[in-house]
């Protein structure tokens, strides 16, 4: 998917510290409890592609229908979340 879309913008909606301690490398950090807040301003056009992740999938998929009720119309969430990802052997970035 990434590759097919080089638009595609990964929001990892954990926690900061969550996000601090280890992430998907080029990720953007909005934490699911400020979603509302700052999604607009970081990312302002609702058709842009956006890739959810959290730890396992639960809060992504929360994020995905706030997004979606927002007017946003492109959004996927990672199943399995940044777990999946990092037991498929992907890149992580440890530390802020």
């Amino acid at each position: 998917m990434m590759r097919e879309m080089p638009e595609l913008l990964l929001v990892d909606v954990r926690d900061l510290d969550e996000f601090e301690g280890e992430h998907i490398p080029g990720s953007l950090n909005i934490s699911r409890g400020g979603l509302e807040f700052y999604i607009e301003e970081a990312v302002p056009d609702p058709a842009r592609p956006l890739l959810l992740i959290s730890r396992a999938s639960a809060r992504a998929l929360l994020a995905a229908r706030t997004l979606q009720s927002l007017g946003y119309t492109a959004v996927w969430v990672l199943e399995g979340g940044l777990e999946v990802w990092k037991d498929w052997g992907y890149p992580i970035e440890r530390g802020a």
